[in-house]
């Protein structure tokens, strides 16, 4: 059935011609019609027998990366290895070092002149790290709870990947980063007392470069085992045979300006991370998010492997947009990131104006940034006086997430952006008003009608829970900036349960595999932020596992959920 025909289409698959009628298809169609869409759009068949469209339509419809380049021939050095691994991040590095443990000979091309990580925890399911109470918690409950929240447009298989074999790497990263290479790490439960969930913690020092921290023990590790990194390196294009196997990767040497073929003999390993840098995939495949600053360092995530793979026949997840991850912690803003971005504060526009419940729960930080973008500029203020120290202490109690925490000095948390001018202070609230480039009587009468609901004792506006409202009274007041951001974009190209890429008939792409955030169907419409830091900790696994897959390893599952 041809995409044109079938009337099935999502925004991240458009077809150039469409009919009235509508046929929900098979996986096999559905897999079909995406990759169909990228052919036609291409103008050229990334699958045999598909009709191109012409080329009027093309101008008008088609991505840039729908056209499949010409093969790289200017070749300067050959080089193989048994696995190639594509992108030196969580889940390439993770790829290298369970390869190289396993005796294999691994390169590593890395785009940028270091190896990276972002994120501040590892998420995972083990039994190993749980209290005892916790070790017999069945997994199911909470796995079908993940299920709902994506609304179900997540793969169940792909996404039990990580409940079933997260425990095991959670051993192994601890083992080799944390006790053979000497780096520290803790284990939190931000979940709570009845999940089976943990989050393991690598003390850096500084909570956006713990991960890092972490990948800095891998690293060494590969360079015990002879891992051969090429930095400043980014794949370019794969290699296949006449029947589609993938042989190896072209990549593009920065420094003397040459590309080298990097042949894997078991595999190629595609873990080069999300799209969030190219503002075209981005506009195409997560409108939602695309015009939202990117709080990811650096700044080189282009959807490289995405490209490469569809090139060679792979299809992207959809319907779109794509799965995303918005933050305010940490920050875009000037200075350093302020607490409390997800205290329920009084919020105001730069209107002056409340806009809605400030308490999304504990599990629901995503979708404040959700809201956030209505607002004009998608600023919000966060209202407070003197008393606010006194206050967030009783709110954190139990939170245990993001946003929630309280640090040691909270006066001198917030305060810390009075320099940059991320908060502002003032000793009344009509000069707080001016301070924000709010009118003034709009937001004098939003503050009065604040203290009003908590001398009510409720909240008929909006309906927030009466222990979040609080008196705005005491001189100073103080306001804090928030914008949203984006942090990744965890979607990508389809995968089997043996980390393969497949093709539109959901076939193995032989020789090519994927892992991290290059790879789809682990989430739904957003990041579910009530399992913690699933994100890194699939990262991790899928690079474990993709390694294992490619050099015919087989899986262990360290958790078997209680019935």
């Amino acid at each position: 059935m041809l995409l044109a025909e079938s009337g099935y289409f999502s925004k991240g698959m458009e077809p150039l011609i469409m009919t009235e009628k509508s046929i929900k298809p098979t996986r096999r169609e559905f897999l079909r019609t995406a990759a169909i869409g990228s052919a036609a759009a291409a103008g050229s068949s990334l699958i045999p027998g598909v009709q191109a469209q012409p080329a009027a339509a093309q101008d008008v419809c088609t991505p840039n990366w729908f056209t499949k380049p010409e093969p790289i021939t200017d070749i300067a050095e050959t080089v193989e290895a048994d696995i190639i691994v594509v992108g030196g991040g969580t889940s390439g590095l993770c790829a290298a070092t369970t390869a190289a443990q396993a005796g294999a000979k691994v390169i590593v091309l890395q785009k940028g002149d270091y190896y990276s990580s972002n994120g501040w925890g590892i998420g995972g399911v083990s039994p190993a790290f749980m209290p005892e109470a916790q070790q017999n918690i069945s997994y199911w409950p909470m796995f079908t709870q993940w299920l709902d929240e994506m609304d179900r447009k997540c793969d169940t298989e792909i996404c039990k990947l990580w409940w079933d074999y997260s425990g095991e790497m959670l051993e192994w990263v601890t083992a080799v980063s944390g006790t053979k290479h000497g780096r520290e790490w803790i284990v939190a439960y931000p979940a709570g007392d009845q999940a089976p969930t943990c989050l393991v913690l690598f003390q850096s020092g500084e909570l956006a470069t713990q991960n890092l921290y972490c990948l800095g023990g891998l690293y060494e590790e590969c360079q015990e085992l002879g891992v051969e990194f090429r930095f400043n390196t980014p794949g370019a294009q794969l290699v296949q045979d006449a029947d589609g196997k993938v042989l190896g990767v072209v990549g593009h040497d920065e420094e003397y300006d040459e590309y080298v073929q990097f042949n894997g003999t078991k595999g190629v390993i595609l873990c080069t991370g999300d799209y969030s840098h190219d503002h075209e995939m981005m506009e195409y495949y997560c409108n939602w998010m695309a015009d939202l600053p990117s709080a990811y360092f650096p700044r080189t995530n282009t959807g490289d492997g995405h490209k490469m793979a569809l090139w060679a026949g792979a299809v992207m997840n959809f319907p779109t947009p794509h799965a995303y991850i918005t933050h305010y912690d940490p920050s875009v803003l000037p200075g350093p990131t302020i607490p409390f971005s997800a205290m329920p504060f009084l919020a105001v526009n730069l209107r002056g104006q409340r806009y809605a419940n400030e308490d999304f729960g504990p599990q629901k930080y995503e979708n404040i940034a959700n809201q956030d973008i209505r607002e004009p500029e998608r600023i919000r203020w966060q209202i407070m006086d003197a008393n606010f120290p006194d206050i967030v202490g009783g709110w954190a109690e139990g939170s245990g997430v993001i946003g929630r925490s309280v640090p040691a000095d909270p006066l001198a948390g917030v305060e810390a952006g009075l320099e940059p001018g991320t908060v502002v202070k003032a000793d009344t609230l009509e000069a707080l008003a001016t301070a924000i480039g709010a009118p003034v009587e709009t937001f004098v009468a939003t503050v009065a009608r604040h203290n009003e609901l908590f001398a009510m004792g409720e909240d008929p506006d909006f309906g927030k829970d009466a222990r979040y409202l609080y008196p705005i009274e005491q001189a100073p007041f103080y306001a804090i900036k928030r914008t949203p951001n984006v942090l990744a974009i965890p979607d990508g190209v389809l995968i089997n349960t043996s980390l393969q890429v497949v093709n539109a008939d959901g076939e193995p792409i032989p020789g090519l595999y994927a892992a991290g955030n290059t790879t789809g169907g682990f989430y739904g419409n957003a990041y579910g932020l009530f399992v913690p830091a699933t994100s890194t900790g699939r990262a991790f696994t899928f690079g474990r596992l993709a390694a294992k897959s490619a050099l015919g390893i087989p899986f262990e599952k360290h958790y078997t959920p209680a019935e």
